[in-house]
């Protein structure tokens, strides 16, 4: 092979197709993360801002407005004016689970028992302190309700569908014994 048939070598580093004198620069270290800015200048401190001294139920918010003391926050409940609320207690409830052979309790919260103005069904729900809803069975008419009463705490069970797909499940709603007989009579009342 003869020197004019071999490849030559460009001297210099090709840089976006165009041969460069110069040697390429080494990557500088990457800028520390200081905020978004939107062009409104340079964040001065990306440190995290102090939580204040101030109790959260304080008199007096950042723009100077007073606010009483017994002033406080309240979540309006809201109803539907097509219902009814025939009773309303604190309970728990508990559920049979097939597959474990284990009773396992679930939250405890205010339970309602209700029925609807026009439609005349009847249904209990239980919500959390959220307002979450955690349990929402019907009341149909010939569901049986068994008392459970005891010194500290009071039961009833009953067998309910909370899933269509699941059919028939076992309920417990756990009650204090003061409330235990006006529940019962209650929902035998719902389901005549």
């Amino acid at each position: 092979v003869s020197e004019s048939t071999k490849p030559t070598q460009p001297s210099s580093t090709l840089m976006f197709g165009m041969p460069s004198n110069t040697p390429p620069a080494a990557a500088a270290p990457p800028k520390p993360f200081s905020g978004f800015s939107f062009a409104a200048g340079p964040v001065v401190s990306a440190a995290t801002p102090a939580i204040p001294d101030a109790p959260l139920n304080s008199s007096t918010t950042e723009t100077g407005d007073e606010i009483s003391k017994d002033e406080t926050t309240k979540i309006e409940v809201v109803t539907n004016e097509e219902e009814e609320e025939l009773y309303l207690c604190r309970a728990k409830y508990r559920k049979f689970i097939k597959t474990e052979s284990i009773w396992k309790d679930f939250s405890a919260g205010k339970l309602r028992l209700c029925r609807h103005k026009t439609k005349k069904t009847h249904y209990l729900t239980l919500r959390n302190e959220y307002g979450s809803v955690q349990l929402n069975l019907a009341i149909s008419k010939g569901m049986t309700f068994k008392k459970v009463p005891k010194k500290k705490i009071g039961s009833i069970q009953f067998v309910a569908v909370q899933d269509s797909a699941i059919g028939f499940e076992s309920f417990v709603l756990v009650v204090r014994p003061d409330h235990l007989d006006k529940l019962h009579d209650t929902l035998e009342e719902m389901a005549k």
